[in-house]
């Protein structure tokens, strides 16, 4: 364990896209450390079962919320009852997202809008509701997941380096506006992680996986915790002074890659 067990006893925490990967990663370690979480999604299934391994492991409940982050009325709706239900909401993690590989001349205007409106309409509509219910409470934490692809560009995932770079300006914007309701907003921007989706999406071997490895200054492969570590250091008490910045959580990988480093 590296952080204090109890450190967000009595924090409610939602965590959109928590039902898969680095948002299941994230649900599962504010449980382990007191925290009141929400999961949120558009497949439910993967919200049960979510909830179901995280409670078999930690002995506390995780409740989940149908949402999809694209709609204000799904995204009003679920906000209206984590308010009715708590009382609160004290961190907002916005980890909801969406990708698939195009050429970019061969991209339609419905892949574009998908992606965008989920990665950016999605983060907006969240923070929204989620200002609300926290301005009347004191404040709260609002956290990002962003990508170093919004950063470095991606090859054939336009709209979703598009939108993960618009994720910045965002954060910084919301981070400058909303400190006078002593709400903090971070963006947190992963490379490439490790998860089953990531496996299941582009076939990944054990050679690929020490090929990263080799091409990654601290020779390893970011798994789903190190970004959740990421995320629960940015909403602890550690970082009050920190707002509006973007954390790379890549082991480096990109920073050497764009000097042509061999490892």
């Amino acid at each position: 364990m590296i952080f204090k067990e109890s450190i967000f006893d009595g924090k409610v925490i939602l965590v959109t896209g928590g039902g898969t990967g680095i948002g299941k990663a994230i649900a599962r370690e504010f449980t382990k450390l007191g925290g009141d979480v929400i999961i949120a999604s558009r497949k439910e299934e993967n919200l049960i079962k979510t909830s179901k391994e995280i409670e078999q492991e930690t002995g506390k409940q995780v409740t989940y919320h149908q949402m999809n982050v694209r709609q204000e009325d799904s995204v009003r709706e679920v906000f209206k009852k984590i308010e009715k239900d708590k009382g609160r909401l004290d961190i907002l993690v916005n980890n909801a997202g969406a990708n698939f590989l195009s050429l970019s001349e061969e991209l339609s205007v419905k892949g574009w809008n998908a992606i965008i409106e989920t990665i950016l309409l999605g983060t907006f509509l969240c923070s929204k509701y989620a200002c609300q219910i926290m301005k009347e409470n004191n404040g709260g934490i609002i956290i990002n997941i962003g990508a170093t692809t919004g950063i470095f560009g991606s090859p054939f995932a336009l709209p979703s380096a598009t939108g993960k770079a618009g994720l910045e300006g965002l954060t910084k914007t919301l981070a400058a506006e909303w400190g006078r309701y002593n709400i903090r907003v971070n963006l947190v921007a992963p490379g490439l992680v490790w998860t089953e989706g990531f496996v299941k999406n582009v076939g990944a071997t054990e050679s690929l996986l020490e090929n990263i490895k080799k091409n990654t200054p601290r020779g390893i492969v970011v798994e789903p915790e190190d970004i959740a570590w990421a995320v629960i250091f940015l909403a602890s008490p550690a970082a009050r002074a920190i707002n509006g910045i973007t954390l790379i959580v890549d082991g480096g990988h990109y920073f050497a890659k764009g000097f042509g480093i061999e490892m």
